[in-house]
């Protein structure tokens, strides 16, 4: 951390207030007075030397953990104690319902009632400490979809085994991190080990290019009609294909737009679209497009730009997953109102009954 970013703004109790430290509590929503409780009454504790020599000490105190530059008592950042997530004890029964339905799914993809990918943006701006509840924006995604998509929806019954979910990466390459699994709690505790054990490290530039790529592969193998789709896309910036490959102008936000629009137009009415955008709102002009894009596909589309809490973030996908129900409901009720429309009358039954009677040989 630079130096002159850690500037002394004035005395404040008995710690020195700091640009960066007042920002970081201005992200996290954290007073001064929680901190200077922290210092007064918390647990010290000691961490690794600053470049200068200067020890670091730690302070925490109930949900909040305050840094400070032990030898100046300049403070260098605080953040609240990250949620704790536990794994869900698996079952043999649940293993064994889990492994059914993953062969039925796969080999069968006309009995999934929905098939849903979340896009995750896994940059190296993702390791920003600005989401209140969590140390980094990705810990809020990781817990976010963890509690918000999956839990809660489990536990409420509006998804089953027969309720599909994919995680594709968004970063320098594009991974399928969970591959059309069953919603079940054996993919909760899979998202789970995702925010306690960082198996997902926040590096490098985001293309989207090839995060379509594998949006295309998982979401258009279905041709089911009464299977709702899904699609959660997650960015805090704009796509790094602008470099890559040396596009002018708008050309590469039309070239986005085009080869999403190659994919809405397959799934176009089935499907519900969120863009979500973390950080700054000026770094979302691609995410409009996209959401642009789906609705003159006749998809259910919405850009959302929540609040920086785990929270916002939680509710977000809430709302997702009762787009994604809704859809589910209108799906089927169309189909429905389909067959009814095409029953035939008594008249048609009796003049065909009729007719198979008179070819009848004597």
């Amino acid at each position: 951390m630079e130096a002159t970013n850690l500037s002394p703004v004035r005395i404040s109790g008995s710690f020195v207030e700091t640009k960066n430290g007042r920002l970081r509590r201005e992200q996290r929503a954290i007073d001064k007075r929680d901190l200077q409780t922290a210092k007064k009454e918390g647990v010290k504790s000691y961490s690794i030397k600053r470049s200068n020599g200067d020890p670091t000490a730690v302070y925490e105190y109930k949900d909040i953990v305050y840094v400070i530059n032990d030898t100046t008592g300049e403070e260098i950042t605080s953040y609240a104690f990250p949620i704790l997530l536990e794994p869900v004890p698996i079952s043999t029964e649940m293993k064994r319902n889990y492994e059914d339905a993953i062969h039925l799914i796969k080999s069968d993809k006309s009995r999934r009632k929905s098939n849903t990918v979340i896009v995750v943006d896994v940059t190296g701006s993702m390791r920003k400490s600005d989401v209140w509840g969590t140390k980094t924006r990705l810990d809020a995604v990781w817990l976010s979809i963890a509690l918000d998509f999956v839990a809660k929806r489990i536990e409420s019954g509006a998804v089953g085994l027969l309720d599909v979910l994919s995680i594709v990466s968004l970063g320098p390459t594009s991974d399928v991190l969970i591959s059309e699994e069953p919603i079940s709690w054996i993919i909760y505790n899979k998202i789970v080990d995702f925010y306690n054990k960082k198996t997902i490290t926040p590096h490098g530039h985001g293309f989207y290019m090839s995060s379509l790529d594998n949006v295309e592969s998982l979401l258009t193998k279905n041709c089911n009609a009464s299977c709702a789709i899904g699609l959660c896309f997650i960015s805090d910036g704009q796509p790094s294909d602008i470099v890559k490959k040396c596009y002018k102008g708008k050309r590469w936000l039309r070239a986005v737009s085009d080869r999403f629009g190659s994919i809405a137009k397959k799934i176009a009415r089935r499907l519900v679209f969120n863009a979500v955008g973390i950080g700054n709102s000026d770094d979302f002009e691609t995410l409009r497009a996209m959401v642009k894009t789906a609705e003159d596909f006749g998809s259910k589309s919405s850009l959302l730009l929540p609040s920086m809490t785990s929270s916002a973030l939680g509710d977000m996908f809430e709302s997702f997953a009762i787009s994604l129900t809704a859809k589910e409901i209108e799906i089927n009720a169309n189909l429905t109102r389909q067959k009814l429309s095409v029953t035939p009358s008594f008249g048609d039954i009796f003049e065909s009954t009729v007719n198979d009677i008179s070819q009848l040989e004597p």
